[in-house]
């Protein structure tokens, strides 16, 4: 038996908006709540409406946060439809793969 594919082939859904965030620290996911605790990280907020200019962003502008080397790459891109895709990684090498393949 041949396996169904998890998203069957479609017509691509129009993309509003990617937002790319580069921080010069990684940011624990979960932080504990019994210990209050200031996040040191910075970062640069970009938005953009298509993905290749997303991409030529993070491979070209997108390596130093206040002097310090980026960390970790947050990459959310929301389509008309309401539906929204999340992805941090920690290199931009892999945040790049990532929109290649949504492309």
């Amino acid at each position: 038996m041949d396996p169904v594919p998890i998203h069957p082939p479609e017509r691509a859904r129009p993309i509003r908006l990617i937002r790319v965030v580069a921080l010069s620290e990684p940011v624990p996911a979960i932080l504990p709540r019994s210990k209050p605790q200031r996040l040191r990280a910075s970062g640069i907020i970009a938005e953009f409406s298509s993905i290749a200019a997303a991409a030529m962003y993070i491979a070209a502008k997108c390596k130093r946060v206040d002097g310090r080397p980026c960390r970790r790459y947050e990459v959310a891109i929301s389509f008309t439809d309401g539906d929204r895709i999340v992805g941090t990684f920690d290199d931009d090498t892999e945040a790049i793969l990532f929109l290649r393949r949504l492309a």
